[in-house]
């Protein structure tokens, strides 16, 4: 996986959910961003608006993956991931059931230069700290998704979100140690707003000085307040501008990913919180 060599920008799709909703279509939104300077797109399971059921049928619709693979084609500049829901926290999983194999055929679909890259988040196991049956299992279904992405020259993200630290962490440092010369082919998308699920606030800032630049894939950028995700990324229940400055400081890159709360003034939002961020690069 290669590092990005200047910071760069971008959105999840799920901050286009009222626009979505509203019958707005992908392409158009990706457009927007495009022009408005954003060149990252995470397309998220369940806001992919009239591509829907393309992914969700990519292994076994012939249509379908070449609609994704005009998608892609349609934004050359744009990096694209994938991310889909798999409960690899849960217990035993079978690679060829659940999400995993549409996300699989269509990320590879949505890849520019053969490097697919699917991001994967548990968000259904809410076991803080799953017993060590279920933390084998995880180690086990990571290592064996990581290996099919990297048989298709691409890149595992997984995503923290209602396990603890520590134990999202060893979960994916057992699992990049299992791939040997391969690990950096597996990574974290790294949240600090999510750990707010888990952790104590006055932890945080040790647990985002601790990343290295080896271990992160992108990072994603959203605010809380009063346990709610924000419209714009502003001051809140993170500090931001501490957090940033010690991830830049290191040699952080990105991309960033805005996961701002769907709105409908989404774009003078996602310029707001832009300009906040960029105080700290």
């Amino acid at each position: 996986m290669q590092e990005q060599s200047q910071n760069v920008i971008g959105i999840v799709s799920n901050c286009w959910k009222v626009q979505l909703d509203q019958g707005h279509s992908l392409i158009e939104l990706i457009d927007q961003a495009l022009t408005r300077g954003f060149l990252a797109i995470e397309l998220r399971q369940g806001c992919l608006g009239e591509f829907e059921a393309d992914f969700a049928e990519a292994h076994a619709s012939e249509t379908s993956r070449r609609r994704i693979a005009d998608l892609s084609k349609r934004f050359p500049t744009i990096d694209f991931d994938l991310a889909i829901g798999v409960p690899f926290f849960g217990g035993p999983l079978l690679l060829d059931s659940g999400h995993f194999p549409a996300g699989l055929e269509a990320a590879k679909c949505l890849a520019h230069n053969n490097s697919p890259h699917l991001r994967l988040v548990d968000t259904s196991t809410r076991s803080r700290d799953p017993d060590p049956n279920m933390i084998d299992a995880a180690i086990d279904v990571l290592t064996k998704m990581a290996r099919r992405l990297i048989q298709e020259g691409g890149n595992l993200s997984i995503e923290h979100a209602y396990q603890s630290w520590d134990v999202f962490q060893f979960v994916m440092t057992q699992a990049r140690q299992q791939l040997g010369s391969d690990a950096d082919r597996l990574r974290c998308c790294f949240d600090p707003c999510n750990l707010l699920l888990t952790e104590l606030p006055e932890r945080i800032p040790a647990i985002v000085d601790s990343i290295t630049l080896a271990e992160v894939s992108m990072i994603h950028i959203k605010q809380r307040q009063q346990g709610l995700i924000q419209p714009v990324v502003s001051d809140g229940d993170l500090l931001w501008p501490s957090l940033l400055e010690s991830l830049t400081a290191r040699g952080h890159q990105g991309p960033w990913l805005f996961e701002i709360a769907p709105d409908a003034n989404v774009w003078s939002h996602l310029e707001q919180s832009r300009q906040f961020v960029l105080k700290s690069f």
